[in-house]
């Protein structure tokens, strides 16, 4: 099987942009106050939860634990847009 060649540079900016929007995504510049309330809890205890969560089991969990709509959508709108993004930069750039 023959596979097609890499362009690690283009993955690798795509890596960086896709931080970079995850960053900003949960600031307070976008949705950090809405989805901490979503949570119901305060930013301290977000903080201290995240520095021992599994996260991808985490988001694995969301859809079905009984949390918001909301927050279930501002969580898939971020990989939504982050795929389209690293995507986009990989097509573009060979």
């Amino acid at each position: 099987m023959h596979f097609p060649p890499v362009n690690y540079l283009a993955v690798l900016v795509a890596a960086i942009v896709i931080f970079i929007l995850g960053g900003l995504w949960y600031s307070p510049v976008l949705f950090m106050k809405k989805w901490v309330a979503l949570q119901d809890r305060t930013e301290e205890q977000m903080r201290a939860q995240a520095a021992s969560a599994n996260m991808p089991l985490m988001y694995a969990t969301a859809l079905f634990s009984g949390k918001p709509k909301q927050l279930w959508l501002i969580d898939s709108a971020y990989n939504l847009v982050s795929f389209v993004l690293a995507g986009a930069i990989l097509a573009v750039w060979r």
